[in-house]
């Protein structure tokens, strides 16, 4: 609900930009709550799946991830089908309607989930029993938990990066794509993503995490030294 009407909401700030710091501000405040409702949906998704299928935890979440990718929502959390949809299918809206209507009509398919959510999703189990409060001290001084905090940190960071630096660099001269080719462009990530996601998934659950996240980060820090272009490889095509 929250997502939905901020996400709605967010596409009427633009009437305020003729005065900047009001523009700023509508913005920052709508993004925060936003921020927090996907908090909250997203927690509540990683939860279910962990109590629903714990045994093939990794087999889950990589064939969930093909569909969304909880670390960019909607936003896009960077990420799967809905993020190869989102792309073109946002730049065809912005081209159609202008800068309004992809936020209207996704703040709108957002609240018309909650009748379906409401009737799908199992019952919770709050307060039946099963399990035992952890203190936060020991939660956040675990090393284990540490480490997968910082790795997803800097995973989503440069993740979250690329939009708006590549969306800016691809539309302006030599290059100057349309948003909706722009759109496109990000298919390529989201298609590889979708593809090796479950893939991943499964082998998770049948060598275990550490040498998926190893090889994942080795792969990332290539693929970013490679797409600056790195000064070491000056062999390296600037322009297209």
């Amino acid at each position: 609900m929250i997502e939905g009407i901020t996400t709605f909401a967010f596409g009427f700030v633009v009437k305020a930009r003729d005065d900047l710091t009001l523009f700023t501000a509508l913005c920052f405040v709508i993004r925060c709550i936003q921020g927090f409702g996907a908090a909250c949906s997203e927690t509540a998704v990683l939860i279910i799946l962990g109590r629903e299928f714990s045994e093939n935890i990794g087999t889950v979440m990589g064939t969930v991830e093909t569909f969304g990718g909880f670390e960019w929502n909607c936003r896009s959390n960077p990420l799967r089908v809905g993020m190869m949809v989102g792309p073109p299918f946002g730049g065809f809206l912005y081209e159609s309607g202008g800068f309004s209507l992809p936020f209207i009509v996704m703040g709108s398919t957002f609240v018309l989930q909650i009748a379906f959510l409401y009737f799908v999703l199992p019952p919770s189990e709050v307060g039946k029993g099963g399990g035992h409060n952890v203190p936060w001290r020991s939660i956040l001084t675990n090393p284990g938990i540490l480490a997968t905090g910082i790795t997803v940190m800097f995973s989503m960071s440069a993740l979250g990066f690329i939009e708006p630096t590549l969306s800016l660099h691809l539309s302006q001269p030599p290059y100057e794509l349309s948003e909706g080719q722009v759109g496109l462009l990000f298919l390529a990530s989201s298609a590889v993503y979708a593809v090796f996601a479950p893939l991943m998934g499964y082998a998770s659950d049948r060598i275990g995490t550490k040498p998926i996240i190893i090889a994942g980060l080795g792969t990332c820090a290539l693929g970013y030294l490679l797409s600056g272009p790195t000064p070491i490889a000056d062999f390296l095509p600037r322009t297209v």
